[in-house]
């Protein structure tokens, strides 16, 4: 194990390096920008808000609770602050039920200067730019309403709360990850330490370890640096780091992004060529989880729904792992060049693969016009679905097996 990592690491000695150095210096360029964006958002809160106006705002809320405050008529220098307030940054704006101005009043802090913490905190949570799961949200956009007629905010500031374990960093190592093992396959670095040490397995782990865990290890600690460091550039009154939820996220986004590691690794082991390796990941990953959905969706159990959506994502990696790792190995073991030139490696996987195939054009595109809220509206959705579900088998028919569907039918 430590000839061939200390072989490889000469192959790719310059690349490693390059890509170490530069992952320390995003993280400094990321501690250091932080504090900028931090800096300025304050200076926007300080020149956008005042005590004497909040005040008025407050006294105004209280006087008349029964106005509606995204009215009209609802004066422009009081709704400056309704968006200030972090609570009502969570109400729902399309409701038909209109926002009483008592509403927001209970919502609004005591005193100006606790509405300005609440502004300036650091890790302070705005909905309004939350995707479906807010872990894995990398920065909040902050702004301040105006007070001109036009309705349009300050400045906007970009404020990053996670440090560099947001999941498109993570994932974005994946993706090398396996653009290094095609470039491997293309070099002929992994048939050179093959050939030499005759152990695919462990070049495999080597390459995982190179290229995804130091990486990933790497982003890890930088991220847990950032966030032990704020108080370094930023007021200690504006921080409070909620160690549960950056834990939570930065699980998720290890997670997913190892998971997609082993898939590529996975691949890797089971196809041959590279342009066919990028077509099954391209393909196979999202068809995959389309035949998941739809599975779900005829099945019709809000309660299956649920608790797959309750299962934690390490768990799901795990899952992943324990089934996944095992093939790998095995697949492994049988390797040799002339693998290659095939789409499936082993001649025995061959079939089953196309199999899957056939499997997935089933849940993916001839499920769909059993479904309950399927999109079919027009005949050309239904000729397209049609297309696909003939295309595909016949393609990769040629591509796997190399044989002619058109054939075997009439035959």
């Amino acid at each position: 194990m430590k000839n061939i990592m200390k072989v490889y690491f000469k192959l790719r000695k310059s690349w490693l390096i390059g890509l170490y150095a530069l992952i320390i210096v995003a993280g400094l360029t990321s501690m250091a920008n932080d504090s900028v964006q931090w800096h300025k958002w304050e200076k926007i809160v300080v020149q956008s808000t005042s005590k004497a106006a909040y005040q008025k705002t407050r006294t105004y809320l209280k006087t008349h609770p029964k106005a509606d405050v995204y009215a009209q008529d609802f004066p422009n220098d009081y709704r400056r602050y309704l968006e200030t307030i972090s609570m009502v940054r969570t109400l729902p704006r399309d409701s038909s039920e209109p926002i009483l101005a008592k509403t927001i009043y209970q919502f609004a802090p005591l005193t100006y200067d606790a509405l300005k913490t609440d502004l300036l905190s650091y890790y302070s949570e705005d909905q309004r730019n939350y995707r479906s799961d807010p872990y894995f949200s990398t920065a909040v956009l902050r702004y301040i309403p105006s007070v001109g007629e036009n309705g349009q905010y300050t400045e906007q500031v970009s404020i990053n709360k996670i440090g560099l374990m947001g999941l498109n960093i993570c994932l974005a190592f994946a993706a090398l990850y396996g653009i290094l093992l095609i470039v491997d396959q293309l070099t002929k670095v992994t048939a050179f330490i093959k050939g030499r040490t005759g152990e695919v397995n462990r070049l495999n782990l080597v390459q995982f370890i190179y290229w995804a865990g130091i990486p990933l290890a790497m982003i890890t600690v930088l991220s847990v640096i950032t966030h032990l460091t704020r108080t370094l550039f930023i007021p200690g009154q504006y921080i409070t780091i909620p160690w549960k939820d950056l834990l939570v996220q930065g699980g998720n986004s290890l997670s997913i992004s190892l998971g997609m590691v082993l898939l590529i690794s996975f691949v890797n082991a089971l196809v041959g060529k590279p342009i066919y390796k990028l077509l099954t990941l391209f393909l196979g990953v999202p068809a995959c989880l389309l035949a998941g959905s739809n599975i779900v969706s005829l099945l019709k159990m809000p309660s299956l729904n649920a608790f797959l959506k309750s299962i934690a994502y390490p768990v799901y990696f795990l899952i992943l792992l324990v089934i996944l790792l095992p093939i790998i190995m095995i697949l492994h073991k049988h390797y040799s060049l002339e693998q290659d030139t095939f789409y499936i490696k082993l001649d025995k996987l061959r079939l089953p693969f196309y199999s899957g195939i056939l499997v997935l054009v089933i849940l993916d595109f001839v499920l769909t016009f059993f479904l309950p809220s399927r999109f079919i509206s027009t005949p050309l959705d239904i000729g397209l679905l049609i297309g696909l579900i003939v295309g595909i088998p016949i393609i990769f028919a040629k591509l796997v097996l190399n044989k002619d569907v058109r054939r075997l039918v009439i035959k």
